[in-house]
């Protein structure tokens, strides 16, 4: 079970003639179990390379809020020894989340790739 934790607020600040004023409105956050598919595969190459794919989707069809969220993993794994290894991989996760309220409507698109590097110690 995942539960998604979505909260957005509202801050701003103006200057006039030297004048500061600030303001700043709370969003709302949502708190709920939502259904999630996850999967991955490994595979081993010999005893100190490997590879994995980890890849999910969760819904974030809740209340007034739709949309998903969807990720994905490849990374190759190099063991030192009995306790110490290291990874590399790529990391893609895309959220398109969108709040319809009674006046406006708030819209979360985001991607964010990019490497990972991991260092493990095992025991």
């Amino acid at each position: 079970m995942h539960a998604l934790d979505f909260g957005v607020g509202l801050s701003g600040r103006i200057e006039v003639d030297g004048d500061d004023r600030e303001a700043a409105a709370a969003g709302t956050t949502l708190l709920a179990p939502v259904p999630n598919l996850r999967g991955s595969a490994s595979w081993a190459m010999n005893d100190r390379v490997f590879f994995t794919l980890v890849g999910g989707w969760l819904s974030a069809n809740v209340d007034e809020y739709e949309g998903n969220f969807r990720y994905a993993h490849l990374r190759g794994f190099y063991r030192m020894g009995k306790q110490f290894g290291v990874s590399l991989g790529y990391q893609i996760t895309d959220i398109d989340i969108k709040q319809t309220r009674a006046r406006s409507t708030i819209d979360l698109n985001a991607q964010l790739d990019g490497p990972t590097v991991t260092l493990t110690y095992s025991f």
